[in-house]
């Protein structure tokens, strides 16, 4: 290690405020116990109580992070892009240029 790689990482998180807050952890398990019912159950069936016996907790928990269904949906599709656009730029370190990037 050297004095560049070498960081404190409390010291770089509180810099950068990149430590996930507990509400931030708890929307993220509700975000993924939410695509497991929608996968299994459909976006039709999927409701607070169906996520919120997911991840063992009340109904109300749930509502205090989503106002309604279509929020959490949309959160889902953004973690599930986010995914996928994550992949993609991975895959594209490893071409050579542009064009093979778009093939």
């Amino acid at each position: 290690m050297n004095e560049i790689t070498d960081v404190n990482t409390e010291n770089f998180y509180d810099l950068f405020d990149l430590r996930p807050r507990k509400g931030d952890l708890k929307k993220m398990e509700i975000i993924l116990a939410a695509i497991d019912v929608m996968a299994e159950e459909g976006i039709e069936k999927t409701t607070y109580d169906a996520i919120a016996g997911r991840i063992g907790t009340r109904r109300a928990h749930v509502a205090y992070y989503y106002k309604d269904k279509n929020d959490i949906l949309m959160s889902a599709i953004r973690y599930i892009m986010a995914n996928y656009q994550q992949i993609l730029i991975e895959n594209m370190k490893d071409e050579e240029d542009g064009l093979q990037m778009l093939m």
